[in-house]
């Protein structure tokens, strides 16, 4: 708001006489918002049009009324503040309230109070200037959030590459440690671990590339999809809880693909993890694998009886750090889908809320020799 001498404008009584009632109501609505001219006795002598439009009236209906009969929930409040204003003999300014407007917004509404002073320096009442500044408001919280979040981006992105620092450590010891012990029951264990960092260091590098907006890392071969779910469901079986009917249905066809089996096994573990969070009471877990008609490609999904998706989050579900999770950061669902458009799939889904939610994984099929342990039929 414009700046104003804290101490009082020179308006008096006589101003109504000087300008008219229309030169006053014409001084008024030429004031940006709202704008109340008010006694010490909280009479009010003029508003502006903006004003007498919130309320359904007029400038002339509202002058020499009491501020209860159009305001009488807060009537007092801003009573309260004039009061201080009529003490103090200084304006207040950058009051900031929350109002409800009459289609049920929540609205920011910054308001500025100036003493009104005789010629002879009395107060005789004060002029409330009100924006609504509900937009800028909300715009510079927003930056600031932004600026936040690319702060916690970039503190993210450098703990993931000091992770993988250490990663590469343990990966490194493991193999030293494999290649020179004897036991055959250690050298299992140790490969088994060596697999586990292997699978976070790798896990890692993408998600540092995710931070950093550059392209998922696989290695290429071909692998059998149903294998990589089975292995998935596996490594989630603890959290499959009692409360949940768990369904699994893979498909008799051959479904191999051409990519990175331990991105895909990443892929498929957090949308079951997702679809587990979403049913904290218990229901329906169906993971699935098909071999779609063009038979150029091969699926699988993952289906849910939670409480589904909210329509605002629908656009938005894959973009990093964007989570509708009391405790999420917004990463799993942004990597998912990374690491299937790395491998030329795309992720479906269809969710309604209270009907839960399903995610469907469409990769390209792999034509050429089949990866040792798929002997499934053709499919046809």
């Amino acid at each position: 708001m414009a700046d104003a001498d804290s101490r009082g404008l020179p308006f008096d009584h006589l101003t109504m006489d000087f300008l008219g009632r229309d030169g006053m109501e014409s001084l008024l609505d030429a004031v940006p918002g709202f704008v109340f001219v008010k006694d010490t006795t909280n009479q009010i002598l003029a508003v502006n049009t903006a004003v007498a439009d919130t309320l359904g009236t007029t400038p002339v209906a509202m002058s020499g009324t009491q501020s209860e009969y159009w305001y009488p929930e807060v009537a007092d409040k801003f009573y309260r503040d004039d009061l201080q204003v009529f003490r103090s003999g200084t304006a207040m300014k950058g009051i900031i309230e929350e109002k409800r407007s009459p289609f049920g917004e929540t609205r920011l509404i910054e308001t500025d109070k100036y003493p009104v002073r005789s010629p002879s320096g009395r107060i005789e009442g004060l002029v409330v200037i009100a924006q609504d500044v509900t937009a800028p408001r909300y715009q510079q919280q927003l930056e600031e959030v932004t600026d936040k979040l690319a702060a916690l981006w970039t503190t993210a992105g450098r703990t993931i590459h000091d992770m993988n620092g250490c990663l590469a450590a343990i990966v490194g010891n493991l193999e030293l440690a494999e290649r020179t012990t004897q036991l055959e029951v250690s050298r299992e264990s140790l490969a088994a671990a060596k697999d586990a960092a292997y699978r976070a260091a790798t896990l890692t590098q993408n998600l540092l590339r995710l931070a950093r907006g550059q392209a998922i890392t696989i290695r290429e071969s071909a692998f059998d999809v149903n294998e990589v779910v089975s292995r998935a469901i596996s490594l989630m079986r603890p959290l499959l809880s009692q409360k949940l009917r768990t369904e699994v249905q893979l498909t008799n066809a051959t479904l191999v693909a051409h990519g990175d089996s331990e991105a895909i096994l990443d892929v498929a573990t957090n949308l079951i993890r997702n679809a587990v969070e979403a049913m904290p009471d218990g229901g329906r877990l169906l993971v699935r694998s098909d071999l779609p008609r063009s038979k150029a490609h091969v699926a699988f999904s993952v289906e849910d009886t939670g409480a589904g998706i909210p329509e605002y989050a629908k656009p938005r579900i894959f973009q990093p750090l964007f989570t509708t999770k009391k405790d999420g950061v917004g990463l799993g669902l942004a990597s998912v889908d990374a690491i299937v458009r790395a491998h030329r799939g795309t992720v479906e889904f269809v969710s309604a809320p209270g009907s839960g939610t399903k995610f469907r994984v469409i990769l390209p099929r792999h034509e050429g020799p089949q990866p040792p342990g798929s002997n499934r039929d053709p499919g046809d």
